[in-house]
């Protein structure tokens, strides 16, 4: 009875080696049972010891093949798909699957780690011209981790492909992604790409070298720190990381370098925190706000890099009141090769919501006071025109003047304003753009006070007894009324 029992495991066992051995599937291993929890897939490159005890093995060839094939097998109950040491060579999409429940507790969350950033790569094929990694679901689907691996992209060969790709292309919010210790570079386009995102964190990781963005994320409620961003070639978004209309995000302990041209921009972004980041030689901004209300940017730090890094901190406004609530305080900048903080809009001017604070700098910082006051003018204002308090105001109403050196100047209108409408005032600050209308008649140097003028709207060189709002920024020698100016506009004061 014993031999019997012997005899018929040793044919048991020889069984499952045939199988392992030649399951017909390309050559590679395949004993992957429907309910495990943790699916092994080995590299072509891996030890014979490895590959015995592996649920894939690779070739080489198309190793996409096997790894969607090990994500498959986890579909509906979740695991673990360990990718080995060694060199995966990737001629295709990996498809990433994830739960179709929310409830963490399913265990329905699909991994795919690696050994580690130095242990596990994933090469693009010279004609890799799709993204790498994607998740695309036709339903709402959550908990896809990618970890502990490298992304080599193909950018010297092709043109289009994303290294890891999330989206609602299909129909289906791809939420809750969770990225670490990732290594990405060289992909012809974004080292990550996600659209729709919800709930996503990405930590600890590099995305380096590529076509497009370092990162490019939209989407709401994202935490993305600890990360390494550098020499990304996005001519339209920036280079490091471009945040479109994300919202109640977190930005933290990154390090932007030698974007493109931004370290970081920010397009339609609110309620977001841009905490405690390095930004050191982008090749204009190290940040770009674009229309974003009630972000914080405070205690991060600006450096030159080669003197590449134009400005810190650039706000920029191309509608009414789209720069609003912004807080922008307790920043460092060192050596940025023209100012630290900068602003452009289409009005001239931030509202007067956001609040430019107390910002550390080897060169002097911009802060603006923009108020809103009701039009009284009897006709219409524009950008570059100079208004004074009315005279019969209820203390926020302004009117235009044709009295030199007029004591009741207020500023310079920012925006269109109609007629008993009410609209922005800049009343000190910096114009950056050449918006001062001012008469030439009388020369005005750089570092000249100005005052009213004579004619509507427009200023001049201050004198004696004139009450002055403004400094020249640059001269206007011509003799007509028809300059247009940078000027620093001040407290105003008797001369």
């Amino acid at each position: 009875m014993k031999r019997f029992i012997i005899l018929v495991m040793l044919v048991l066992l020889c069984s499952v080696s045939f199988a392992k051995e030649f399951d017909g599937y390309r050559g590679r291993y395949s004993r992957i049972s429907t309910n495990a929890s943790t699916v092994e897939v080995v590299a072509s490159d891996a030890s014979d010891a490895d590959k015995r005890a592996a649920d894939f093995v690779c070739d080489g060839v198309a190793d996409e093949v096997q790894i969607n094939a090990a994500i498959e097998s986890l579909v509906g109950f979740g695991g673990k798909v360990q990718l080995s040491g060694g060199v995966f060579r990737i001629n295709d999409t990996i498809v990433l699957r994830g739960s179709d429940t929310s409830d963490t507790a399913s265990g329905h969350a699909i991994h795919l780690s690696g050994a580690g950033i130095g242990a596990t790569k994933l090469d693009a094929t010279d004609t890799l011209a799709v993204n790498m990694m994607e998740w695309l679901p036709t339903e709402a689907s959550f908990w896809v981790q990618v970890s502990d691996l490298t992304l080599q992209g193909n950018i010297s060969n092709e043109t289009t492909g994303h290294g890891i790709f999330a989206a609602n292309d299909n129909g289906g919010l791809p939420n809750d992604m969770f990225i670490y210790n990732v290594f990405i570079l060289s992909m012809p386009e974004n080292g990550m790409h996600f659209d729709d995102a919800w709930g996503y964190k990405i930590t600890d990781s590099i995305s380096e070298f590529n076509g497009g963005d370092g990162i490019f994320i939209k989407g709401a409620q994202c935490y993305i720190d600890n990360n390494f961003l550098a020499f990304n070639n996005s001519v339209t978004h920036g280079g490091g990381m471009r945040m479109n209309a994300l919202i109640n995000s977190t930005v933290k302990g990154n390090n932007f370098f030698n974007g493109e041209v931004h370290g970081l921009h920010l397009n339609s972004v609110n309620n977001t925190s841009i905490t405690g980041n390095t930004f050191r030689g982008n090749k204009d901004k190290g940040i770009r706000l674009d229309e974003g209300q009630y972000n914080s940017i405070v205690c991060n730090t600006f450096s030159n890099f080669d003197d590449l890094q134009d400005y810190g901190i650039s706000l920029e406004d191309d509608t009414d009141g789209g720069l609003r609530g912004n807080m922008i305080t307790g920043n460092s900048f060192i050596g940025q090769r023209l100012l630290p903080i900068t602003w452009t809009s289409a009005q001239g001017a931030l509202n007067s919501l956001t609040y430019i604070g107390e910002n550390i700098a080897d060169e002097p910082i911009i802060e603006n006071k923009v108020v809103t006051f009701t039009n009284k003018s009897g006709g219409q204002v524009v950008g570059g025109d100079v208004v004074t308090l009315n005279a019969t105001a209820a203390g926020t109403e302004f009117t235009t003047t044709t009295t030199a050196g007029d004591d009741r100047v207020l500023g310079l209108v920012v925006e269109t304003i109609e007629d008993n409408a009410d609209g922005f005032i800049l009343t000190v600050g910096d114009t950056i753009v050449s918006l001062m209308k001012v008469d030439g008649t009388a020369d005005i140097a750089a570092g000249d006070f100005l005052s009213t003028f004579t004619t509507v709207k427009i200023a001049q060189l201050a004198s004696a007894g004139d009450m002055a709002f403004a400094i020249a920024l640059e001269a206007y020698i011509t003799d007509d009324s028809a300059g247009v100016i940078r000027v620093k506009l001040i407290e105003p004061r008797k001369l």
